[in-house]
């Protein structure tokens, strides 16, 4: 192995990226969501309601977009929403009003009165995905590193391939350990690489050779 110790590949910067990319957005969507959260309970709290006027309308993917002023002690306030109940709709296109809550302390937060709050399983859900993608690319690193830097490099020989996506295919091969026993693992390489019957490099963990990876599929150079 490389005495300069193990180092990146090509497809190791792409998982690290993507993994930073979806981290990033996965911060702004948390957030995004408590604040959400935090809204819901202010306007449980304190949420007041007020009969505003219907400024404009426009079709939503859910219900209908509406802009509205309403005025409180002779201040105006103005805000925006979505309408999802086709009652409540109706009612404010024909009439030109709409009820509106806001917050006693800072009117200036607003909704229609109609708009729900954000159930808890839908608002947790996005970042809880994203940290479930980030974790596993995560994995996939450190799994690869240990291999590199603690693995003990073998060949194997191929006895199975399966199709994956365009440009990879799944390759069984099997591989004898340090202790003489027959190993079987899989591993994702590039369809033209993979033939039945052809010898690969393999790393595995003397410790636990079911851990094991082909050496050209993995994240670090060794």
């Amino acid at each position: 192995m490389d005495p300069r110790g193990p180092r990146l590949t090509g497809g190791g910067y792409g998982v690290m990226i993507i993994a930073g990319v979806m981290g990033i957005v996965g911060a702004g969507v948390t957030y995004a969501t408590l604040h959400r959260f935090k809204v819901d309970q202010r306007f449980a709290n304190e949420g007041q309601t007020i009969t505003g006027t219907l400024l404009s309308t426009s079709a939503a993917r859910h219900g209908h977009s509406v802009r509205y002023e309403f005025r409180i002690n002779g201040q105006a306030y103005q805000g925006a929403g979505n309408v999802s109940k086709a009652r409540s709709w109706t009612k404010a296109r024909k009439s030109k009003e709409i009820e509106i809550s806001y917050l006693a302390s800072d009117p200036v937060i607003n909704r229609p009165a109609d708009e729900t709050n954000l159930p808890l399983l839908i608002g947790l859900a996005p970042p809880a995905f994203l940290a479930l993608m980030v974790f596993l690319l995560l994995s996939q690193l450190r799994r690869d590193f240990v291999l590199a830097t603690t693995g003990r490099l073998t060949n194997g020989i191929v006895i199975g391939v399966r199709a994956g996506s365009k440009s990879s295919t799944w390759v069984y091969f099997d591989f004898l350990n340090d202790q003489g026993v027959v190993t079987r693992g899989k591993s994702s390489i590039p369809s033209w690489k993979a033939v039945l019957g052809s010898s690969l490099e393999v790393l595995y963990l003397p410790d636990n050779p079911e851990r094991n990876s082909l050496r050209q599929s993995m994240y670090w150079h060794t």
